[in-house]
């Protein structure tokens, strides 16, 4: 990221999955497959609780995660 950047959020999920980009915030179902996700959390407005150290990380596949 750079500045000027913009970082864009949602709370909805569209029919086409996003094209995310560093910094953005979706929910997990709006990914695509395949997607590298970091300080995801299990209920909206929880809080992040997983993949919150440096350099942690998880896939999104299907409907697991590989927590690494």
């Amino acid at each position: 990221m750079k500045p000027g950047d913009i970082i864009r959020s949602h709370v909805d999920i569209p029919t086409i999955p996003v094209d995310p980009k560093e910094g953005d915030a979706y929910p997990i179902g709006a990914l695509p497959v395949g997607t590298i996700i970091s300080q995801f959390e299990i209920k909206p407005g929880q809080g992040a609780l997983f993949c919150r150290t440096a350099g942690s990380s998880a896939t999104w596949k299907i409907c697991w995660f590989k927590i690494k």
